[in-house]
């Protein structure tokens, strides 16, 4: 059979996407053309932006895809959905592997270019998630994250891609680990696991480091919330545990399906997760509304729970704790965020780089210039993710509450078996550090108060946390006797750091 070598650097990544175009198509490999730099700039068929590799000013830009050996009898299908002769054209490149060897491949490169169009999400989408199928450099896939994207006005269109963007995964298997490095020469391997819930196939982004027993490390629910917050602490832990950090589904920095998300879909993942990737830790770290749902799932099962650490644990979302309790308008603004013209402005108007900027300075972190620039950058690409503001309008509105009452979670705290140790900040917002107070007092509770930082405490500060976790469920501090020696203890141990 005659075939051709087909450089793919945009949607086409994605081997289903492209499969369902060139069934032949297989991977031989991924690799980057020199003097080349990734734009998103072609005028698409549909008027949105889709990819080209321009030619650039400096050889050391390089722009990075996958290798495909494709049918030649398929070619003029790939033509034909790729527009050769109506906004793209075809070239011979050469093509730099992993192995440092060359191979020539065609690709299409844009004739036809508007700087200022932006890609539709579910596109971005496609090249992100083929991106990370493929192994692609992890700073690679970070700036694709970065690119401005806008919703989609054709619903079904929409829908026909979403759905493929989704459904790229229908088996249990990992996909592909990419590992790189991290503070203090960590290597951090990264990999996407599936699950399916409401009939959906869900694709999640997991985080590994270290050896040893198992620590596993559950983000915040929130509108930037993803297990990247929990890297430099996990760094700090892996020194001495295999730490398993892992997003929620509906958030995170990988796209999200439409589904209705609520309680139990946290509850039945942590379940998941308990039993096929974590089983059994020596410890489980949670932060936020995780620390509720953590709570939630041991004072029903009971055993399992190795020591839990609760950082900043939270039960109350922020519409609800801002207004005293739950309303009955709270579930009706997520619902209207879910719709598909009204429900992107609605989301926009609240998420964008002004309102997340006020919101980090106000409750999130201490230093007011934290979150610039490429932080900035990076939180922002996790709230335009295709999908996103379904689970953060839950989140925002108090419908992903773990529970009802404060009353309700004291309860479950007391159900807790194993150890427990909280760990918030002295100067975390009243309303929130109220809350945590109430769980401080419990005596089966152990109890770090540390001196700075907000709510995201072990982000802006992973030191302050690090050591006294570890230590904690290494079982080297002494967390028997009087809540005040117990925080002593502990705040001691912080302050050898």
């Amino acid at each position: 059979m005659k075939t051709f070598i087909y450089f793919a650097y945009g949607s086409n990544m994605l081997s289903r996407r492209l499969r369902e175009r060139t069934p032949s198509a297989s991977v031989i490999g991924t690799g980057h053309v020199e003097g080349r730099r990734l734009a998103f700039h072609k005028v698409g068929k549909d008027g949105s932006a889709k990819c080209d590799i321009q030619a650039a000013n400096a050889v050391t830009d390089k722009a990075y895809g996958v290798l495909f050996r494709v049918a030649y009898s398929e070619k003029g299908g790939l033509d034909s959905a790729e527009g050769l002769g109506e906004g793209y054209r075809e070239e011979s490149l050469l093509v730099r592997r992993d192995d440092g060897t060359q191979i020539t491949a065609r690709a299409y490169v844009a004739t036809a270019i508007e700087p200022n169009l932006r890609p539709y999400d579910w596109y971005k989408g496609l090249v992100v998630a083929g991106a990370m199928e493929n192994g692609l450099p992890r700073a690679y896939v970070e700036r694709l994250r970065t690119v401005d994207a806008q919703p989609d006005p054709d619903a079904n269109r929409r829908k026909q891609n979403e759905d493929l963007l989704f459904h790229s995964h229908h088996d249990e298997r990992q996909g592909p680990a990419v590992q790189v490095p991290v503070a203090g020469g960590v290597a951090m391997r990264h990999e996407v696991i599936h699950w399916s819930w409401d009939g959906r196939d869900l694709s999640v982004g997991l985080s590994r480091a270290g050896s040893g027993a198992t620590i596993l490390l559950l983000p915040a629910l929130s509108s930037i919330s993803t297990r990247r917050e929990l890297e430099p602490l996990q760094a700090r832990l892996s020194h001495s545990f295999d730490t398993v950090a892992v997003d929620w589904p509906g958030f995170g920095d990988l796209p999200r399906p439409y589904v209705d998300w609520r309680p139990e879909t946290y509850q039945a993942f942590l379940s998941h997760l308990l039993a096929r990737v974590a089983v059994e830790p020596a410890g489980i770290v949670a932060a936020g509304h995780a620390a509720g749902y953590a709570l939630h799932h041991f004072a029903r099962h009971g055993g399992g729970a190795g020591r839990l650490v609760l950082l900043s644990p939270t039960w109350r979302g922020p519409l609800p704790t801002m207004a005293g309790g739950q309303r009955a308008l709270f579930p009706q603004i997520a619902k209207a965020v879910d719709r598909p013209l009204l429900g992107p402005v609605l989301y926009r108007l609240n998420v964008n780089r002004l309102v997340v900027g006020m919101m980090a300075r106000g409750h999130v972190y201490a230093d007011p210039g934290w979150l610039n620039g490429p932080r900035m950058r990076a939180k922002l690409a996790v709230t335009r993710a295709p999908g996103a503001r379904h689970g953060s309008a839950r989140f925002v509105t108090g419908c992903l509450d773990p529970f009802s009452s404060r009353d309700e979670q004291l309860q479950a705290a007391r159900q807790v078996r194993g150890p427990v140790l909280s760990v918030f900040s002295e100067t975390a917002p009243t309303k929130s550090r109220l809350e945590m107070e109430a769980l401080a007092a419990l005596p089966s509770v152990s109890t770090l108060r540390v001196p700075r930082g907000k709510l995201s405490f072990y982000e802006e500060f992973p030191a302050d946390a690090g050591e006294p976790i570890r230590a904690f469920v290494m079982g080297t501090l002494d967390v028997d006797g009087s809540s005040r020696r117990q925080s002593d203890s502990l705040n001691h141990a912080a302050s050898g750091l």
